[in-house]
């Protein structure tokens, strides 16, 4: 089924995925847009899709204006096909340019935290608490940021013993 924004299809097949690049070719000033749009909504559904839809927007892509959210949908589709360590390879990419640009992703450390905590990556716990600790926890309206914060932040707590230092 194609749904009614040519980008933000659900489902993927041969047929959608020749109308989704018969209409891109046509679209100028948002075309990076498109393809990370499609590629985000089919991160969970057909990840092997949204990679090459995130492969193809780096190697096409007219600026990097929407390069973050490519790796985001990037490590999603890597956690959903079940390669965490390139879904966390994903996200440490993300978070170096994140840095400068903190107010656009603001749920970027805490995905990744959340992430290192749910599959125990030993190696990553630093860089997790790292992230996490000048965080205060996200307000109750982004409740599953909120989740992902407290679990994340309990996990990894557990896990080192160490004190996150962070706001209750």
């Amino acid at each position: 089924m194609i749904v009614a924004d040519w980008y933000r299809n659900t489902e993927w097949n041969d047929e959608i995925e020749a109308q989704f690049f018969e209409k891109l070719a046509r679209s100028k000033s948002q075309r990076d847009q498109y393809l990370v749009l499609q590629a985000h909504h089919l991160s969970a559904s057909h990840p092997e899709a949204a990679l090459r839809l995130a492969d193809y927007y780096f190697a096409t892509r007219t600026d990097d204006f929407h390069d973050d959210r490519a790796l985001r949908v990037s490590a999603a589709a890597h956690f959903a096909l079940g390669g965490h360590r390139q879904a966390l390879d994903d996200y440490l990419k993300l978070l170096v340019g994140d840095k400068a640009e903190r107010d656009l992703h603001a749920g970027s450390p805490i995905e990744f935290a959340f992430l290192v905590a749910r599959c125990r990556s030993q190696i990553h716990y630093s860089v997790a608490i790292e992230q996490l600790a000048p965080l205060t926890p996200p307000n109750d309206f982004q409740s599953d940021l909120h989740f992902r914060f407290r679990a994340a932040r309990a996990i990894l707590l557990n896990e080192t013993g160490r004190d996150l230092s962070l706001a209750a």
